[in-house]
């Protein structure tokens, strides 16, 4: 299966000089310099590599960093690294999700150079442990890293530039909250650049064009590669690896890069079931798939339909974002067997895994959106006003629930720094100020400063 492929980077040249294998072999408490700024980096402990390079933890000032030490060989393979990451480091991060290359770094004792970049927290774990389902976020959560994921690679698309390698490989989550961490920012180049990348991308992650050798990375096959790693988080399939996978005896690379590129066809095409799922062979596909909302399952068909060939019609940051939040809103546990599911006002439901029917949830319906109330759910500001587009600022409410003694009821805490204005189902008003809550229960109207809102 493309699942067991998918790690190995592929680069522009075939084969790699054997020096870009050698490691420099940092020992610890090696002392390396800033280039602009002459501060002293010493590297603490060895943490990993790949094939650019070694990756140390390392103390500056007091205050852990990471350091990525290139491989001799890497250095003379991309030429245009140095310039690239002294450019970046010149810029301010796209936004506080990325962990950025701050400066290059040398040494007195060695040839070569390398970058520090802000350390990434241990409750950070790598997208791929969520492919593999060794790590299983809740929707919630990851509906959250979703949109964030998309937030930042649009924060880095606006002033032009592309990421080049968007894969699971890069990008880390908190599976509690759904926070997310960018990493691996040496690649990153000025949109329209990429003839000059010495990476293309990772296998089962580059965009059909990409794969055939029609065009080099760009913002556009960024946009590929988010919409296959977010259909592979909550699908736990590749869109693209379906039955004319399932029929290669022996799946070689020259196939995969066929079923990637010149033949690529999405799974749950709705005009081509040449490509469908095979039951037994994509099952998680086949069981995930009907779970979720159609305006997500449309953003998914677009992107591996129209955007195979269209490469400009593919859906873009602010389309997730958008519906990222929105399905972050509708999560809903199903009350028999707590499998989370997804609440769908114009269909009666069931639960996908016990099957048993489910009721309406207790929801806080608003202009232009509806939040289900369950404990973890929470108001932002687009939610209060509808002039703003979803983004990933603080919450300004939450769903929490009542003390041990009452763990049955749900309170709405205010978080917005203003009072509301509450009317209870027999008329009576009450004030509930920042920081209090009011209990959840239907028929329950919230004046708040910008907007009204119902229990139901």
């Amino acid at each position: 299966m493309i699942a067991a492929n998918w790690r190995s980077r592929v680069i522009s040249i075939p084969r790699l000089a054997a020096e870009t294998l050698l490691r420099a072999h940092l020992k610890p408490g090696e002392k390396l310099l800033t280039e602009i700024s002459n501060e002293t980096v010493v590297a603490e402990r060895y943490l990993a590599e790949g094939t650019q390079g070694e990756i140390y933890l390392a103390t500056l000032g007091g205050r852990q960093v990471v350091v990525k030490w290139y491989k001799p060989g890497w250095i003379k393979l991309d030429s245009g690294l140095r310039a690239r990451l002294a450019a970046a480091s010149r810029r301010d991060p796209p936004c506080p999700r990325f962990l950025w290359p701050e400066e290059i770094v040398v040494s007195a004792d060695r040839a070569g150079f390398g970058y520090y970049m802000p350390y990434r927290e241990p409750r950070f774990c790598d997208f791929d442990f969520v492919i593999s389902q060794q790590i299983k976020p809740s929707q919630r959560a990851l509906a959250n890293a979703s949109l964030q994921t998309a937030e930042g690679y649009l924060h880095l698309h606006a002033p032009g530039l592309c990421y080049i390698d968007v894969s699971a490989g890069n990008i880390a989550l908190d599976p509690h909250s759904g926070d997310v961490r960018i990493c691996d920012c040496d690649n990153v180049d000025v949109n329209g650049r990429g003839m000059l990348a010495k990476i293309l991308g990772t296998d089962g992650f580059m965009a059909p064009e990409i794969v055939q050798g029609l065009a080099y990375p760009n913002r556009l096959s960024d946009l590929w590669s988010l919409a296959v790693l977010l259909f592979w988080a909550f699908v736990k399939n590749h869109p693209l690896s379906g039955r004319l996978e399932y029929d290669c005896p022996v799946l070689t690379k020259a196939d995969q890069y066929r079923l990637w590129g010149a033949d690529a066809r999405f799974i749950f095409d709705p005009d081509d079931a040449s490509n469908a799922p095979v039951p037994g062979y994509n099952d998680a596909a086949l069981t995930y798939w009907p779970i979720y909302p159609d305006f997500v399952r449309r953003l998914f068909t677009r992107a591996f339909t129209t955007g195979i060939r269209h490469p400009r019609q593919r859906v873009y940051e602010n389309e997730w974002i958008e519906a990222m939040a929105q399905l972050r809103d509708c999560v809903a546990t199903c009350p028999h067997c707590a499998a989370e599911n997804f609440y769908d006002d114009s269909r009666p439901q069931r639960c996908w895994n016990c099957r048993e029917p489910l009721a309406p949830p207790r929801r806080l319906v608003l202009p232009g959106a509806t939040v289900v109330l369950e404990e973890g759910a929470a108001l932002y500001p687009h939610h209060l006003d509808r002039t703003r587009i979803a983004d990933s600022s603080a919450p300004i409410a939450r769903v929490v629930r009542h003390s041990k003694d009452r763990p049955d009821l749900l309170g709405l805490e205010n978080g917005t720094g203003a009072p509301w204005q509450v009317t209870l189902p027999n008329g009576e008003q009450r004030t509930v100020n920042p920081g209090e809550c009011v209990r959840v229960y239907p028929r329950l109207r919230i004046a708040f400063s910008t907007t009204v809102a119902d229990i139901l």
